[in-house]
């Protein structure tokens, strides 16, 4: 196994030498009463993430036969710091110390316990720093799937590619609806039942062909019904007892049973929700006014627990990070780091890069959202954001292959394997939290400039992302506007508008947001390439071209400049002179550079909405209006226009409410009811007939009678001398 619990480690020869379970693992550090061990750290030094052998052991090395020992040595070292195992305790005579501390009330030596100089050692053992990992697990964290797909292509046909590192990467990209994975384990299955010494990657075949059943209902051709019914007939209680048992120790045995029970992942559950639990109680004591003034790194234990699922699941290559169970620790844990992140003196500082990673990965785009949603900053190092600018990089690129004149074409093998439903989902995934998580960070214009050529050529050619992926590159864009040049931008706006069409809202918000990018970061901008206006239009143009979805192009208004304003404002206008549009005049309005006073517009508009009151569409609780009049009311407030105005005739048989806010000047406020303010709260109109001293009055005269919070706090805003236009 690639991972083994390091509890379960110190509990085995030769780390123990009592007949009885031990507890002697502790924070990293595999405690020994072995003196051998203890003879073996004395006699050897570690030096740049290598073992140096004393001379005057190396004549016992000899002695024993033993070959290649330093190499031994650090392959067993290696493994151990894979466990988490980093450090060794030995202890050289663990009898005397347990007959000096035969009357001390809590000693016993299957526990860890503390020694005098002499008496043992701690030898670090850390051999892991800067060894770059290149396997397909860690191939498939980079998000470079152009090398991870290489890799599995090249292995096809070849003997030492049935093994469960190759069947894990087929698993982790879905190959053939995860038959490709089922046909590896199947011939590692044959293989392993005669082999000596294999019993225990025996069963974990076993188990994982067990864990495809749900995975394999994705495989829809004929011999689908088979492999079906030959994952049911799997017993891993009669693979356990019947095929390993008596090849295998005791200790191995239990190990086993506990990984068939998922007796592991239950342990780690029951601890990942134990310290998040601690770290809600710790976030609670500080909003109440509480303080702690000393306790321990929750958030460290809640990494560590981490890690030990991933490198469970990752480092045996067992199939279960798809599943719920591993998905659902994952965003149990993002939501404690965050609630941690959010606590003062004890909580999390800093994101890493595995956290983040982990929460990419699995998580789901709706749920990283909500847990995201008050949090404008993720505070992290500059090595974390350029892991994951560099994993930005791999994933667009991987998209593609460079042709003639260095166009961008589409990499064959991942467009073959995008064909897999369950890859193309974690696909799509990735990508809208990547860029949920990235504009979150501090991101320097320098670092960012290797993601943004193949960002854009990825966006040229790709067929995959929803309209929900690309509004999460939009919301970035708008936030991180700065890491891009307006002719960076321009491209892609370009891009959105060229592969945009009128039955679909793929690009909508992209090129919205893009829109509100140049005019916040570059206002001085202004677009002057007619022949795209043009092909906004028609490409969101109807077939019969008898109709314009306006709504994804009237935000270009804002950007253009004069001459494509116009193109746009005669194409906007065609569409109103045909029928018009309450909708589409409102949103030219909103713009703010239409002009409400060209030809009659905005009378039809008046006599629109005083054709549709009184109809309730759940507005308000008193049933006084409904959105529409007041998205009226708010655009009228907000462009200023006059109320006096003609047009403003139309408006007969309306409530007191809303002739109130058709006049609020000359309003009869005998007729006035404060709890119309409640119902206005969130809009600007307050802004607009602040200061009124009718108003006041009137909320002076209910909250003698009554207090209300919501009337105090309108009071303290609007209508006291604190108010500020």
């Amino acid at each position: 196994m690639g991972f083994v619990e390091p509890d379960f480690i110190a509990k085995l020869s030769p780390f123990n030498i009592l007949s009885e379970h031990v507890w002697h693992y502790h924070s990293k550090n595999l405690f020994t009463l072995n003196q051998e061990i203890y003879n073996l750290l004395k006699n050897i030094e570690i030096d740049k993430n290598e073992v140096i052998i004393k001379d005057e052991y190396k004549v016992v090395v000899e002695q024993n036969n033993i070959y290649n020992a330093v190499d031994k040595l650090q392959e067993v070292f290696r493994f151990l710091n894979k466990c988490f195992v980093y450090e060794i305790t030995a202890i050289k005579d663990y009898t005397r110390i347990q007959i000096r501390n035969r009357n001390v009330i809590g000693f016993e030596i299957k526990h860890i316990f503390g020694f005098k100089e002499g008496e043992g050692i701690t030898k670090n053992i850390n051999l892991s720093d800067n060894i770059t990992c290149d396997c397909i697990s860690c191939s498939f964290r980079s998000l470079d799937f152009k090398k991870l797909l290489q890799k599995l292509k090249a292995g096809i046909g070849y003997e030492d590619s049935n093994s469960l590192e190759y069947a894990f990467g087929n698993y982790l990209t879905a190959t053939n609806n995860f038959k490709t994975t089922y046909q590896i384990y199947k011939s590692l299955e044959k293989k392993l039942r005669i082999k000596e010494g294999g019993e225990v990657e025996y069963f974990i075949v076993k188990k994982n062909i067990k864990y495809l059943q749900n995975l394999i209902l994705d495989y829809e051709l004929n011999d689908s019904t088979i492999i079906l019914d030959d994952i049911k007939s799997i017993d891993l209680d009669k693979t356990i007892y019947d095929e390993v048992e008596y090849k295998v120790d005791e200790n191995v045995k239990e190990y086993l049973i506990r990984i068939k029970e998922d007796g592991i992942i239950i342990k780690l559950q029951d601890k990942i929700e134990e310290i998040i639990q601690r770290i809600n109680k710790l976030k609670k004591l500080y909003e109440d006014g509480g303080k702690q003034y000393s306790g321990p790194n929750l958030y460290g234990q809640l990494y560590e627990a981490n890690l030990f699922l991933y490198f469970y699941v990752n480092g045996n290559y067992i199939i279960f990070d798809t599943f719920s169970k591993y998905r659902y620790l994952v965003e149990k844990s993002f939501k404690g780091f965050v609630t941690s992140y959010l606590t003062p003196e004890f909580g999390l500082q800093q994101f890493n890069e595995f956290i983040l990673t982990e929460t990419i990965l699995h998580v789901s785009p709706n749920s990283l959202q909500i847990i995201l949603k008050k949090i404008d900053h993720l505070n992290v190092n500059d090595s974390c954001i350029n892991g994951l600018i560099q994993k930005l990089f791999h994933f667009v690129s991987s998209y593609f292959n460079n042709g003639l004149f260095n166009k961008p074409y589409k990499n064959v093998m991942i467009e073959e394997q995008l064909l897999n439903l369950r890859f193309r989902a974690k696909y799509t995934d990735i990508f809208a939290n990547l860029f949920t998580i990235l504009g979150r960070l501090e991101i320097t214009k320098e670092k960012f400039t290797v993601a943004k050529v193949p960002l854009l050529k990825f966006l040229n050619i790709e067929d995959e992302l929803s309209w929900f992926d690309l509004n999460q590159l939009g919301y970035f864009i708008r936030q991180k506007g700065y890491l891009f040049e307006v002719k960076e931008l321009e491209d892609l706006l370009k891009t959105g508008i060229n592969r945009e069409k009128y039955d679909t809202s793929k690009y909508a918000s992209l090129i919205d947001q893009i829109c509100e990018t140049l005019k916040s970061f570059y206002p001085k901008y202004k677009l002057n390439n007619s022949k795209l206006i043009y092909t906004a239009i028609i490409n969101n143009s109807s077939e019969d071209g008898n109709r314009i979805d306006f709504k994804k192009i009237i935000c270009l208004l804002g950007i253009s400049n004069k001459e494509c304003r116009q193109i746009l404002i005669d194409a906007f206008e065609r569409e109103l002179d045909k029928s018009f549009n309450e909708t589409l005049y409102e949103s030219l309005l909103r713009s703010e550079v239409y002009d409400y006073t060209r030809n009659d517009y905005f009378q039809f508009y008046c006599e629109r909405i005083q054709k549709n009151k009184g109809r309730n569409d759940g507005f308000d609780k008193l049933n006084i209006t409904n959105y529409e009049f007041i998205n009226f009311i708010l655009i009228v407030y907000h462009l200023n226009i006059d109320l006096k105005r003609k047009e403003f005739q139309v408006f007969i048989d309306r409530n007191d409410f809303e002739n109130w806010l058709l006049n609020p000047s000359e309003f009869n406020y005998q007729k006035f009811d404060v709890k119309w303010l409640i119902e206005i709260k969130k809009f600007i109109i307050l802004d607009k007939v602040a200061g009124i001293k009718d108003i006041k009055k009137a909320i002076d005269n209910y909250l003698h009678q009554e207090y209300n919070s919501d009337l105090a706090e309108i009071k303290y805003k609007y209508f006291s001398e604190n108010f500020k236009s």
